[in-house]
């Protein structure tokens, strides 16, 4: 086996890392799928959505959307925008394979086209959830009296996987659901569609008439699956065509386990006993191939779908019900991405700060949630250091080894974060170099200079191999979003990027070449003299819950490093000469303005969760606050609705923490507090309960053997929150 090292052309300019990358990996390593489509979102310059058609169809007509001759593999809703859109230069689209490479490796690309900023492109998805064009929501209205109930109403948005709607949590009675709207963006398509995005189906409370046939909604359904006072979920599933055993994908919510269920449950989960009949649900469930791809890449598309679905939604709601204005919206999303530039730049962050905030100016309260992450003591975050005054004299901290495990049947990625403003002349000295396992020559020098697309990228390859590509490392600048939404005209800042892409160390039936598994070393060297960190982080690796593995989780190795202190616990403190950080691993979608970040903490002593993500060194912004996520050191997770009705199942991580959050911040509006006010509630309050648990008296641990909250992890401080799941039997009579 021959391995090279050399320098390839890459255009800088206009081409996209990722999107290179994974035109070669779809080819070499399939999914299971023969036919798929590729979701991607495109973030544009002032006038893309105007020239949309021109750059991407250039033989469609005028027009209303749905009027022209194109097909339905855009998500039209973002093209012929409502108000809250109007303003965005973002559109996602879903092309099928073939469609895709003839767009991007055609003459014509667009992602050379000058009004193009940034496309992000997921992983393929089943071509049989683009079908159909969506059909206009025919919407009937449905008052309630006013002695119905007191509070204000509220939509709980919930973004995840393996939502089993259908549980008695998420209904007032029998055949009486709080779900309004239940959108599978990875669902077979069906006639009708999804009106605006026309991917997948979805699933309205009420019954609608399609071309003519009369399409059951959830409450018709759940009374065709009744059986006296309970319903045949496996059943109701089954019709529906949540749980479509035709296809190859995941099904998690025919498992006893699904992470979305246990989050919607802590959000908006409530016996059918209660009166929460104005607490209504918008469900929107994640492809599961995306859920698979265990990097992360195409949340970004899926997340921009699923907030436009929530926001038109809610309109809907608003009529049927007759309600004076839009209700308010709070919005759960227990996910996140590791690698990013963690500072509030990339542009789903931007695009989220931009949409929420006119939201918030022009239709109603929003809030939206998202969970610190879990990677603190995951190794997935390195700093290199040059003439930094904290470290010894002479010294840098200049490489790291990445150790990638075998049987891993997913690329690993490794993204190098440039310092911000940082002048092109300085961005020159510095280069970055790789040494494969059991080799002892490095790389060519990959330098960090924005206008060489000759010599832009690194490859090795393998030889004796047709296809012999192991890994491949890319700089480019990428645009910092960081600007507000009245001088886009400006010349965007530019930050620079490295990005390391490894195939699969294994796969089970690809002629082409695989990675070594093994320590794969990453040097960094800086000929400058002033004080410069480069930031990097690995993508998540691993399999989700109930999923098939695929993936495994790639770190970081320091002899510096210590993953215990002297009295067996984890430690929490950086060596100052390790390359590998603790801080700095707080989710790379969760540094925006107006998101709310939750980490997670232990009820039994009040300590940080081992995992709960941190902010940079030095910082305390992040997360806002901690919630519980562990009960006790035995006793892991929290407990909340399994898949059926009745079940119930524990869980960890902050993915858990952010939806008690979110349980929160929807009584309060429930009660008439305004965005500001909520806000101002909630660190209030967690500065009080802090307080109130260091000197409650509940720990179990010797004085002193307690480290110190440090303020990188714990934000305002911990909330107390009541047990979101007291009763697991208050059904009530509900009659026939």
């Amino acid at each position: 086996m021959s391995l090279t090292w050399s320098h390839e052309y890459f255009d800088q300019k206009y081409d996209d890392a990722y999107a290179d990358w994974l035109s070669y990996v779809s080819r070499n390593f399939p999914t299971q799928e023969e036919d798929y489509i590729v979701p991607a979102v495109w973030f544009g310059r002032p006038g893309f959505r105007n020239n949309f058609e021109e750059i991407f169809f250039p033989a469609g007509g005028g027009g209303k959307a749905e009027d022209r001759d194109i097909p339905p593999y855009v998500a039209e809703l973002f093209l012929d925008a409502p108000p809250q859109f109007s303003g965005e230069e973002v559109v996602p689209t879903h092309f099928p394979l073939k469609e895709w490479r003839q767009l991007v490796d055609g003459p014509n690309s667009p992602l050379k086209n000058s009004l193009v900023e940034q496309v992000i492109v997921g992983r393929p998805v089943p071509a049989d959830s683009v079908i159909y064009r969506g059909t206009e929501l025919e919407i009937q209205e449905l008052a309630y009296s006013d002695d119905e109930a007191d509070e204000i109403p509220v939509i709980v948005g919930i973004i995840d996987e393996g939502l089993a709607f259908a549980n008695e949590r998420f209904r007032n009675g029998p055949t009486d659901t709080r779900v309004e709207f239940a959108w599978l963006q990875g669902g077979r398509s069906v006639s009708g569609g999804v009106y605006g995005f026309n991917r997948g189906f979805e699933l309205t409370k009420w019954d609608r008439t399609i071309e003519g046939k009369t399409v059951p909604g959830i409450d018709s359904l759940l009374k065709l699956c009744r059986k006296g006072d309970l319903v045949d979920e496996d059943l109701f599933y089954a019709l529906a065509g949540v749980a479509d055993f035709g296809r190859l994908h995941h099904k998690a919510a025919a498992w006893r386990v699904s992470h979305g269920t246990h989050v919607m449950d802590l959000a908006a989960g409530y016996d059918m006993g209660e009166d929460k009949k104005k607490r209504h649900i918008i469900s929107v469930q994640l492809p599961s191939a995306i859920v698979a791809e265990t990097s992360g890449l195409g949340l970004e598309t899926e997340l921009v779908n699923a907030v436009g679905y929530i926001f038109h939604r809610a309109y809907a709601i608003r009529k049927r019900y007759g309600y004076d204005k839009v209700p308010p919206i709070v919005i759960n999303f227990s996910s996140g991405i590791r690698a990013g530039p963690h500072d509030g730049s990339s542009s789903i962050e931007q695009y989220l700060d931009r949409i929420l905030n006119y939201w918030r100016d022009n239709h109603s309260q929003v809030q939206f949630v998202l969970p610190a992450g879990n990677s603190f003591q995951a190794r997935s975050h390195a700093c290199f250091s040059f003439n930094n005054p904290s470290v010894p004299p002479g010294q840098s901290i200049d490489k790291v080894d990445w150790h990638v495990p075998p049987d891993d049947r997913t690329s690993s990625y490794i993204e190098l974060w440039l310092p911000q403003d940082l002048c092109p002349e300085e961005s020159k000295k510095i280069s970055v170099t790789i040494c494969a396992p059991s080799s002892t020559v490095s790389s060519c020098e990959l330098v960090a200079d924005r206008n060489n697309p000759g010599q832009a990228s690194i490859a090795l390859r393998e030889s004796e191999v047709d296809e012999g590509l192991v890994c491949k490392a890319y700089f480019q600048q990428r645009s910092d979003s960081k600007r507000t939404h009245n001088n886009r005209d400006e010349e965007s800042k530019m930050r620079g990027r490295y990005l390391i892409a490894l195939v699969p160390t294994s796969f089970h039936s690809s002629k082409a070449a695989l990675a070594g598994a093994g320590v794969w070393s990453i040097s960094v060297k800086y000929t400058g003299v002033e004080a410069l960190e480069l930031h990097g982080w690995i993508h998540w690796d691993d399999a989700p819950i109930s999923y098939s593995r695929f993936g495994r989780q790639s770190f970081f190795e320091d002899p510096h490093y210590r993953k215990f202190s002297d009295s067996g616990e984890y430690q929490e403190v950086d060596h100052e000469l390790s390359a590998i950080r603790r801080t700095g691993t707080i989710s790379a979608i969760a540094t925006g303005n107006e998101v709310r970040v939750v980490g997670g903490y232990r009820i039994s002593d009040g300590r940080i969760a081992t995992y709960s993500s941190a902010d940079f060194k030095g910082h305390e912004d992040l997360p806002n606050y901690l919630a519980p996520s562990e009960t006790s050191k035995t006793n892991l997770g929290l407990i909340a609705a399994g898949s059926r009705s009745g079940s119930a199942v524990p869980l960890n991580g902050t993915s858990v923490a952010a939806p008690q959050i979110t349980r929160l911040i929807a009584d309060l509006m429930a009660c008439g507090e305004d965005d500001d006010a909520i806000v101002d509630l909630l660190r209030d309050k967690a500065v009080k309960d802090d307080i109130d648990i260091e000197h409650s008296g509940r720990r179990r641990t010797p004085p002193g053997t307690t480290p110190k909250l440090s303020k990188e992890r714990k934000g305002a401080g911990r909330l107390k929150l009541p047990e979101s799941r007291p009763s697991n039997s208050l059904r009530g009579d509900f009659g026939t």
